[in-house]
Protein backbone atom coordinates (compact mmCIF):
# COMPACT_ATOMS: atom_id res chain seq x y z
CA UNK A 1 0.00 0.00 0.00
CA UNK A 2 1.12 3.48 -0.58
CA UNK A 3 2.00 5.47 1.68
CA UNK A 4 -0.87 9.03 1.97
CA UNK A 5 -0.39 12.26 1.81
CA UNK A 6 0.86 14.60 4.63
CA UNK A 7 -0.67 17.38 5.94
CA UNK A 8 -4.15 16.20 5.75
CA UNK A 9 -7.38 17.92 7.75
CA UNK A 10 -8.95 16.57 10.44
CA UNK A 11 -10.78 13.42 10.38
CA UNK A 12 -14.40 15.08 10.82
CA UNK A 13 -13.21 17.58 8.16
CA UNK A 14 -12.12 14.63 5.79
CA UNK A 15 -15.06 12.93 6.95
CA UNK A 16 -17.52 16.04 5.69
CA UNK A 17 -15.95 16.75 2.37
CA UNK A 18 -15.97 13.63 1.38
CA UNK A 19 -19.88 12.73 2.04
CA UNK A 20 -20.66 15.88 0.23
CA UNK A 21 -18.62 14.73 -2.44
CA UNK A 22 -20.16 10.98 -1.85
CA UNK A 23 -23.67 12.71 -1.27
CA UNK A 24 -22.93 14.62 -5.19
CA UNK A 25 -22.33 11.85 -6.74
CA UNK A 26 -25.77 9.28 -5.14
CA UNK A 27 -27.61 12.39 -6.31
CA UNK A 28 -26.86 11.27 -10.07
CA UNK A 29 -27.94 7.98 -9.36
CA UNK A 30 -30.73 5.41 -8.95
CA UNK A 31 -31.89 3.50 -6.13
CA UNK A 32 -30.59 0.72 -7.82
CA UNK A 33 -27.35 1.89 -9.03
CA UNK A 34 -26.66 3.29 -5.65
CA UNK A 35 -27.40 -0.18 -3.98
CA UNK A 36 -24.49 -1.68 -6.81
CA UNK A 37 -22.12 0.91 -5.86
CA UNK A 38 -22.57 -0.08 -2.37
CA UNK A 39 -22.94 3.97 -1.84
CA UNK A 40 -24.80 3.26 2.19
CA UNK A 41 -22.08 0.68 3.04
CA UNK A 42 -19.34 3.23 2.23
CA UNK A 43 -20.74 6.10 4.20
CA UNK A 44 -20.79 3.42 7.28
CA UNK A 45 -17.13 2.74 6.50
CA UNK A 46 -16.10 6.62 6.45
CA UNK A 47 -17.13 6.98 10.06
CA UNK A 48 -15.39 4.45 11.35
CA UNK A 49 -12.22 4.91 9.13
CA UNK A 50 -11.95 8.53 10.66
CA UNK A 51 -12.54 6.59 14.19
CA UNK A 52 -9.79 3.97 13.70
CA UNK A 53 -7.07 6.18 11.68
CA UNK A 54 -5.39 7.18 14.83
CA UNK A 55 -4.31 3.84 15.63
CA UNK A 56 -4.03 2.15 11.82
CA UNK A 57 -2.25 2.82 9.27
CA UNK A 58 -4.05 0.67 7.06
CA UNK A 59 -7.16 3.29 8.28
CA UNK A 60 -5.10 6.14 6.82
CA UNK A 61 -4.30 4.39 3.33
CA UNK A 62 -7.56 4.09 2.62
CA UNK A 63 -8.91 7.48 3.59
CA UNK A 64 -6.42 8.41 1.01
CA UNK A 65 -7.92 5.26 -1.18
CA UNK A 66 -11.20 6.62 -1.01
CA UNK A 67 -10.32 10.55 -2.04
CA UNK A 68 -8.76 9.26 -4.78
CA UNK A 69 -11.75 6.70 -5.79
CA UNK A 70 -14.38 9.52 -5.57
CA UNK A 71 -12.25 11.99 -7.63
CA UNK A 72 -11.62 9.12 -10.18
CA UNK A 73 -15.63 8.23 -10.63
CA UNK A 74 -17.04 10.15 -13.33
CA UNK A 75 -20.85 10.64 -11.96
CA UNK A 76 -21.88 10.66 -16.06
CA UNK A 77 -19.81 7.08 -16.51
CA UNK A 78 -21.73 5.19 -13.46
CA UNK A 79 -23.78 2.38 -15.61
CA UNK A 80 -20.22 1.09 -16.70
CA UNK A 81 -19.73 -2.11 -15.92
CA UNK A 82 -15.96 -1.63 -15.05
CA UNK A 83 -16.41 1.69 -13.50
CA UNK A 84 -19.37 -0.27 -10.39
CA UNK A 85 -17.02 -3.42 -10.58
CA UNK A 86 -13.80 -1.35 -9.65
CA UNK A 87 -16.25 1.13 -7.15
CA UNK A 88 -18.00 -1.99 -5.29
CA UNK A 89 -14.46 -3.89 -5.04
CA UNK A 90 -12.68 -1.28 -3.18
CA UNK A 91 -15.61 -0.27 -0.56
CA UNK A 92 -15.62 -4.48 -0.03
CA UNK A 93 -12.00 -4.28 0.54
CA UNK A 94 -12.61 -1.10 2.93
CA UNK A 95 -15.53 -3.00 4.59
CA UNK A 96 -13.11 -6.50 4.89
CA UNK A 97 -10.38 -4.54 6.75
CA UNK A 98 -12.94 -3.22 9.03
CA UNK A 99 -14.41 -6.57 9.53
CA UNK A 100 -11.41 -8.01 9.98
CA UNK A 101 -8.87 -6.21 11.96
CA UNK A 102 -11.06 -3.79 13.93
CA UNK A 103 -13.73 -6.98 14.14
CA UNK A 104 -16.91 -4.87 13.13
CA UNK A 105 -19.90 -7.07 11.82
CA UNK A 106 -21.87 -5.89 8.82
CA UNK A 107 -25.55 -6.04 9.20
CA UNK A 108 -27.25 -8.76 8.26
CA UNK A 109 -30.58 -7.07 6.43
CA UNK A 110 -29.57 -3.99 6.19
CA UNK A 111 -30.73 -2.71 9.15
CA UNK A 112 -33.98 -5.22 10.37
CA UNK A 113 -33.03 -7.28 13.16
CA UNK A 114 -32.55 -11.03 11.49
CA UNK A 115 -33.95 -12.34 14.94
CA UNK A 116 -37.22 -10.25 14.23
CA UNK A 117 -37.56 -11.72 10.90
CA UNK A 118 -37.32 -14.78 12.04
CA UNK A 119 -39.49 -14.55 15.11
CA UNK A 120 -42.04 -13.33 12.53
CA UNK A 121 -41.80 -15.99 10.15
CA UNK A 122 -42.20 -19.02 12.99
CA UNK A 123 -45.16 -17.17 13.79
CA UNK A 124 -45.99 -17.57 10.16
CA UNK A 125 -45.51 -21.00 10.17
CA UNK A 126 -46.81 -22.26 12.33
CA UNK A 127 -50.55 -20.60 11.59
CA UNK A 128 -50.03 -22.37 8.52
CA UNK A 129 -48.90 -25.59 9.47
CA UNK A 130 -51.05 -25.64 12.19
CA UNK A 131 -50.33 -27.96 15.14
CA UNK A 132 -48.07 -30.27 12.41
CA UNK A 133 -44.37 -28.90 13.08
CA UNK A 134 -44.64 -27.00 16.05
CA UNK A 135 -41.03 -28.20 16.95
CA UNK A 136 -40.41 -26.73 13.98
CA UNK A 137 -41.95 -23.36 14.72
CA UNK A 138 -40.48 -23.22 17.80
CA UNK A 139 -36.61 -24.27 17.36
CA UNK A 140 -36.90 -21.21 14.33
CA UNK A 141 -38.52 -18.73 16.93
CA UNK A 142 -35.84 -19.92 19.19
CA UNK A 143 -32.72 -19.35 16.59
CA UNK A 144 -34.40 -16.20 15.76
CA UNK A 145 -34.23 -14.84 19.27
CA UNK A 146 -30.69 -15.98 19.57
CA UNK A 147 -29.60 -13.97 16.62
CA UNK A 148 -31.80 -10.93 17.64
CA UNK A 149 -30.16 -11.05 21.13
CA UNK A 150 -26.66 -11.52 19.21
CA UNK A 151 -27.22 -8.26 17.01
CA UNK A 152 -28.44 -6.31 19.78
CA UNK A 153 -25.27 -7.06 22.03
CA UNK A 154 -23.18 -5.77 18.95
CA UNK A 155 -25.41 -3.28 18.34
CA UNK A 156 -24.88 -1.96 21.93
CA UNK A 157 -21.21 -1.89 22.29
CA UNK A 158 -21.01 -0.45 18.81
CA UNK A 159 -19.42 -3.53 16.74
CA UNK A 160 -21.59 -3.26 13.35
CA UNK A 161 -20.59 -1.91 10.56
Amino acid sequence: MSEPEQGWESGEVWQEKTEAALNMLSDRMDAATRKRFKIDLLKRCLRRIVQFETECHECRVYREKIRILLKNTDPLDVQSKAVRKEFAGQVREISGHLTRKHKLSLPWTGGTPIGIMFLMGSRSLGRVIQNDLVVAGLGIGLFGLTMYLFETYLRKHDRIL
